[in-house]
C-alpha cells in the first residue's frame, strides 16, 4: 500500500517542481481519464439527478431528470480533482502565509508586487493547468454551466497565467492559497452529493459555510483593501510598474471576484434562513 502512495507522491512533487504548466495539464487530464474507469465500474451510465451548490440543475429547470444530468462518473472524477487541487492550494498557501514566506517578500511595496516565492509559483503553475481544464469542464458539465462559474474559472485562469512571472506572488498566497480552505469542504460536499451520502454532505456544507464566512466574507475584503491601497500607490508612481493594463485588469478582477464572494454569502444566509424557517407544507404544495 505504501509503495504506490510513495510513487504517487514522488511523481506529484516532480510535476509540481517543473517550470512549466504543460506537464501539469497533461497530468490532470490523464488523471481524470484514469479515474473514470473505477467510477464507471461503480455507477455505470447513471446520470446526476440533483443540483450543485451555487450552480444549476442538470436540465436547468428544477430537479434534473436522469436523462439530462451529467454522467455521475464524470462528476465524481471532476469533483475528486477539485478536492486535490483545493487541498494543495490551501495547504501550500496557508503554510506560506503564516510561516514567514509571505513576510519575506512583503516588506516593501515593490516586493509585494514583484517579489518571487516558490510556493506561489507552484500554485500559479497548477492553477493555470487546472483552470484551463476546469473552464472547459464547467462548460461541458450542465450542472456547472452558469455565467458565474464559467466567468470565475476563466478569470482565475488568466490571473494564474499573469502570476507565472514574479507578479503579485505575495497576494497570490492569500487569494489563490489560503482562501482555498473553504473550497475543500465544498468540493467534498459535491462529491458526497454525487454518491448520495446526504448526511455527510450536509456536514461538509456546514463546514464550508463556516469557513467561507470566515475567510471569504470577512478576511477577503480586508486583504482586498490592502491590495487596492498598494495597487493604487503603484499606479501613482510609488513603485515601478511593468504593465499598467495588467494592474488595471487585476483591480477589475478583484472587484468581480469580491462581488462573487458576497453573492455566495447571500446564498449562504438564504440557506441558513430557510433551515431556520422552513416553508410550511401547505405553502410548499401551493407553490
Amino acid at each position: 500500500m505504501w509503495v504506490p502512495a510513495a510513487i504517487a507522491m514522488d511523481l506529484g512533487n516532480s510535476l509540481l517542481s517543473t517550470d512549466d504548466w504543460y506537464p501539469l495539464l497533461g497530468a490532470i487530464v490523464g488523471l481524470h481519464a484514469v479515474l473514470l474507469l473505477p467510477f464507471y465500474l461503480m455507477v455505470g451510465t447513471r446520470r446526476n439527478t440533483g443540483a450543485v451548490m451555487g450552480g444549476s440543475d442538470g436540465d436547468g429547470k428544477g430537479k434534473a431528470e436522469a436523462k439530462n444530468g451529467s454522467m455521475l462518473c464524470n462528476l465524481l472524477a471532476y469533483n475528486l480533482l477539485a478536492i486535490f487541487y483545493a487541498t494543495f492550494c490551501a495547504y501550500t498557501g496557508t503554510k506560506a502565509w503564516f510561516d514567514g514566506t509571505a513576510d519575506s517578500i512583503g516588506g516593501s511595496l515593490q516586493e509585494r508586487f514583484y517579489g518571487y516565492n516558490e510556493p506561489n509559483a507552484k500554485i500559479a503553475r497548477l492553477t493555470v493547468a487546472y483552470e484551463l481544464y476546469n473552464t472547459l469542464a464547467v462548460v461541458l458539465l450542465k450542472e456547472y454551466r452558469t455565467a458565474a462559474f464559467v466567468g470565475h474559472h476563466a478569470t482565475c485562469l488568466v490571473l494564474g497565467m499573469m502570476s507565472l512571472h514574479p507578479f503579485c506572488h505575495y497576494y497570490g498566497l492569500f487569494f489563490f492559497g489560503l482562501t482555498a480552505i473553504s473550497s475543500v469542504p465544498l468540493a467534498t460536499a459535491e462529491m458526497l452529493q454525487c454518491c448520495g451520502l446526504e448526511q455527510a454532505q450536509e456536514l461538509c456544507r456546514v463546514i464550508f459555510c463556516i469557513l467561507f464566512l470566515i475567510f471569504r466574507t470577512c478576511y477577503w475584503p480586508l486583504e482586498s483593501y490592502k491590495y487596492w491601497v498598494d495597487a493604487l500607490a503603484c499606479l501613482n508612481g510609488a513603485a515601478p510598474v511593468h504593465n499598467y493594463p495588467a494592474h488595471i485588469f487585476l483591480l477589475m478582477s478583484n472587484v468581480g471576484l469580491t462581488a462573487l464572494q458576497f453573492y455566495w454569502t447571500t446564498l449562504i444566509f438564504a440557506g441558513i434562513a430557510e433551515k431556520l424557517n422552513p416553508p410550511k407544507e401547505g405553502k410548499k404544495k401551493s407553490n
